[in-house]
Formats: structure tokens, sequence, C-alpha cells
């Protein structure tokens, strides 16, 4: 078909009898995303199909079956709703999910820059809610980053978390469902906690680091241990000291106990971090009190 490429679904195509392509929305490294129309039920949903490329990859079809499994456990406002899955003619993978109206919280920054404090404490607060429903069911993220923080527009919540195909069950992990080993090391450099950077044990802990550099950059602009090269990146996770928010940002102004939280949420090791979800959104609700107004 003229102006489709080679793995792209045209538009009418109908998927499991059920789903009908009506456009692509978007195009990552390993999936393209679609609108389309659930016949039985008239709603819009979203279908993900991984690349032709990545079929023949067992570790990408095994993260993309990952991402279907975890988050349809998950049932929680704040992380994004699978619907279906299954397999087209051709091989390839594909998930539906809810169809967002929005956009990332990477579009945000880009667009912005800077997110002020009082606005991004919130967005912060219903990412925290997601993550502890995860955690609750002993699930790690592992891949926290802005790109895949959904900001929902209208009424309702505000924050979506997306992709959980590096997603890692830390408590009694099913052989079918380890798509890493130890010592091997997944997730966003930009944001990956230190024991990550150095492929270590993975625990709740490693995701509030990285939801604190999402912080950190919304405030900023820029996440805290940005260098020149991937592994310079990871080692200024393992061995920098982190920067206070009015060093990458002179002229911003925020409260002294949110440049604390920072500093807790940075920590080099897991122990001295803010404990819990549940321990990190009290303390936003003690710094929105007592900033009230």
């Amino acid at each position: 078909m003229s102006g489709v490429l080679a793995d792209e679904l045209e538009d009418g195509r109908v998927l499991a009898d059920r789903y009908r392509i009506e456009g692509s929305i978007g195009r990552g490294g390993m999936a393209r995303v679609y609108r389309a129309q659930h016949l039985e039920l008239a709603r819009v949903v979203a279908v993900k199909v991984l690349h032709a490329t990545h079929s023949r990859d067992q570790e990408a079809v095994l993260r993309f079956r990952r991402e279907a499994v975890v988050a349809r456990q998950l049932g929680h406002p704040n992380i994004v709703t699978i619907i279906d899955s299954g397999v087209l003619e051709d091989g390839r993978e594909f998930v539906v999910m809810e169809a967002l109206d929005g956009e990332t919280l990477e579009a945000r920054i880009a667009r912005e820059r800077r997110i002020p404090w009082r606005v991004a404490v919130p967005l912060l607060g219903e990412l925290l809610l997601g993550l502890r429903h995860a955690h609750e069911h002993g699930i790690v993220h592992r891949d926290i980053k802005p790109e895949n923080i959904f900001l929902l527009r209208g009424e309702g919540p505000k924050v979506k978390l997306l992709d959980f195909g590096a997603a890692k069950l830390y408590t009694n992990e099913p052989p079918n469902m380890q798509i890493t080993q130890r010592g091997v090391t997944i997730g966003a450099p930009l944001y990956m906690a230190p024991e990550q950077a150095l492929a270590g044990e993975i625990m709740p802990a490693s995701d509030l680091y990285a939801t604190t550099v999402v912080l950190f950059e919304m405030l900023t602009g820029a996440p805290p241990f940005l260098r020149s090269s991937v592994a310079a990146t990871m080692r200024a996770h393992v061995f920098a000291r982190p920067p206070k928010l009015r060093e990458a940002a002179p002229d911003l102004e925020v409260p002294d106990e949110l440049e604390e939280i920072v500093r807790r949420g940075l920590a080099k090791f897991p122990v001295s971090r803010i404990p819990t979800a549940d321990a990190y959104l009290q303390l936003l609700e003690e710094l929105t009190a007592v900033h009230a107004g």
C-alpha cells in the first residue's frame, strides 16, 4: 500500500475480529501505537504493536508480553489499563490499552522546560500512588522516566504510569517471567539508581530513586547526573554527590523541605532513602500543608 511502511498497519484493518485500526498515533524504538475502535464496545482504544524487527528477539518479545501480563494485574487509576493482547498473522505481538488524551511528561518538560513545584508535587504524588500499588503487589517498575509518565487532560486522575515491559517481580518471580538475571543492567541511564547502574538487586527503593530524578528534572529542567556519555552518567549515579536544586538552577525558589526530600530520595544506598512510596507521599503531604496558600 502506497505510503505505508513495511510493518505499518493500514487504516481499516481489523485485529482479532474486534479492533479496527484508525491511524498511527506514535512510534518508539520497540513498537508503534495505533488508535483503534473496539467494534463490540464502540470504544476507542490504543493498540501497541511490536516492530517486525523485534519479533525474532526473544528478550524483546518477553518484555512486550510482560507489559500485558504485569499491568493487567495492577488495576489502578494511576496505571495504564491493559485490555487485551494477542499475536498478528505475521507473528507480531500486540497489546490493547485504554486510549489516553494528553501528553507524556517528557513532552511537557520539553515544551515548558521547568514545572513549578506547586504543580510538580501533585503530579509526583499521583505517580507515587501508582507505584505504591505496584510495590504492594511485589512489582518494581524499573524504568521510571518522563517518557513513561503520561499527563492526562480533563477531570479525574492526571497521571498514568506506562510501560511495565521492564518490570520485575521482586518476590518469587516465576522462571517464565524472567527476562534478565542478576548482573545485567536494565533501565534508562539518566534515571537509574546506583544499584541499577551496578547491576545489583533491584527493589522498590530503586523506583523511588528514579522518581526523585524525575522530580529534579521537572523542577530544574534537567536530570541531576547528565554527563557526556552513558558510562559517565552511570558512574555519576554511583559516585557523584547529588546537586541541590538551587545549585542546578540558581534562580529557582523552592522550600527547604523540598530540597531535603530530593536529598533523601537521591541517597546512594537504598537504606538511606525514603523507605516506601507511602512514606514519600507523607512527606509531600506535609510539605503541601506547611506551604498551603
